[in-house]
């Protein structure tokens, strides 16, 4: 994280003034309004992967067996923007075009694309890229639901224009967005 190094981060939002690096804890305040497409469950956001499986011989101890992994060959966010709410009750409007998710992963979840028609439909486009004779193609979403605990690291600023910095002081008007590299730390699923 290049932004981490280069300046002090702030762990709160009062010491934001016109734009900080931030690194703090949130909770989700969007609505979980985004169905999945391989489970039934709703969130406010899913970042996604689509992912080939490899597998490997003499990888198991001993030297024998057979190895399975999945490779991610495309992925993104579905909804967003995501808004959060810091403890000092401000929102921050999340823009999840560039956003990094960090969360333990298990390494051999993904669903199959054709068991659920709806993830078919969703990520069709997205399919050409898969790389040659990958054969069957896996499906990997990851939820942020509403009211879920995160830490957010980013660069914020203030929402509000010039001449109204004054409110930034605030507790409850100021709302901030975020900019430049984004990332979103889940540890709701530490393995």
């Amino acid at each position: 994280m290049g932004w981490l190094s280069k300046a002090k981060t702030v762990r709160a939002l009062d010491a934001v003034g016109q734009g900080a690096d931030v690194e703090i804890e949130v909770v989700v305040a969007s609505p979980d309004a985004i169905e999945s497409t391989t489970a039934p469950i709703r969130a406010a956001a899913f970042r996604w992967a689509l992912l080939t499986e490899r597998t490997g011989h003499g990888g198991g101890k001993g030297g024998g067996g057979t190895t399975r992994a999945l490779d991610p060959f495309a992925g993104g966010w579905r909804g967003g923007p995501l808004v959060v709410r810091a403890p000092c009750g401000r929102t921050i409007e999340i823009s999840l075009d560039h956003a990094q998710l960090s969360a333990p992963v298990d390494p051999e979840d993904g669903v199959p694309l054709g068991e659920s028609p709806r993830s078919a439909q969703t990520y069709a486009a997205v399919l050409a890229r898969a790389p040659a004779g990958s054969g069957v193609v896996y499906v990997r979403e990851h939820a942020i639901t509403h009211g879920q605990r995160l830490v957010l690291r980013a660069r914020l600023e203030p929402t509000l224009s010039a001449s109204s910095y004054r409110d930034a002081a605030s507790t409850t008007t100021a709302a901030f967005r975020s900019t430049g590299e984004i990332t979103i730390e889940d540890r709701s699923l530490d393995l």
